[in-house]
């Protein structure tokens, strides 16, 4: 999200930046571009490929804010996780790296996602940050091969219209959908804007789902939407699936 002064930037502009200048005696600024390229090294988990990449500079180039698409192969097209990065030249802030299947990288200073590792700009960040970035990544490659098993389970396991009723009533009382919503969700589940939505499974209900929560803010959604996958996971018991 960009709405606090930042400007959209490619990557060869931003190798066409000057050096960031050293602010004290114990600041050690990282360039931007290299920054990006050592996430792309070290940060995206064997076997991935980044499908998109969105960078935004902020305060006359001092600060980077970017986000990385990144999937595994052509089995899960419609599935991508995220990587998240910033990296400040001005000291208002660390080198930090965040995946997950939601990230939040805003120019606001807003950051979030599932494991957020970072080091602050001082003497030996440069030799630091691809050992963090590795480290993360080990734990986080393993849940997202989780969260694409999840999705291939919710493809195959079809849901009735008494299991619709439940997970949506259960939403309702579990705070992932406000009363107002549950008609739009239905009418979405009934009647989806994209064809490979037309099922009757778990993947389809929860992208009817995903459409009626693009009208929330982000960090909203993030929290209804994480309540709806802990609903469904119950309801089809894909603890005693997804590891198997």
């Amino acid at each position: 999200m960009s709405h606090s002064g930042g400007e959209p930037i490619t990557m060869n502009q931003l190798r066409e930046l000057n050096d960031p200048e050293r602010l004290t005696k114990t600041h050690y600024p990282i360039r931007h571009d290299l920054f990006v390229d050592m996430t792309k090294r070290y940060g995206v988990p064997s076997g991935y490929l980044i499908r998109r990449e969105e960078y935004v500079l902020q305060k006359g180039g001092d600060n980077l804010f970017g986000v990385l698409e990144i999937a595994n192969g052509s089995n899960h097209d419609d599935f991508t996780s995220c990587i998240g990065l910033r990296n400040s030249g001005s000291m208002k802030f660390k080198a930090q790296l965040g995946i997950g299947g939601r990230v939040l990288v805003c120019d606001n200073m807003c950051f979030s996602a599932s494991v957020v590792v970072g080091r602050k700009h001082t003497r030996h960040a440069q030799r630091d940050l691809p050992r963090l970035m590795g480290k993360a990544m080990a734990t986080v490659a393993k849940e997202i091969k989780r969260d694409q098993r999840r999705v291939d389970i919710y493809k195959d396991t079809e849901l009735s219209r008494v299991d619709v009723h439940d997970i949506m009533m259960q939403s309702l009382r579990m705070g992932a959908i406000p009363s107002s919503q549950i008609k739009p969700w239905i009418e979405v589940y009934e009647n989806p804007p994209h064809e490979c939505f037309r099922t009757q499974d778990c993947w389809a209900l929860q992208n009817a789902f995903t459409e009626v929560a693009k009208r929330w803010s982000f960090p909203m959604m993030q929290d209804r939407t994480q309540r709806l996958v802990g609903i469904i996971d119950k309801e089809i018991d894909i603890a005693s699936k997804i590891d198997a």
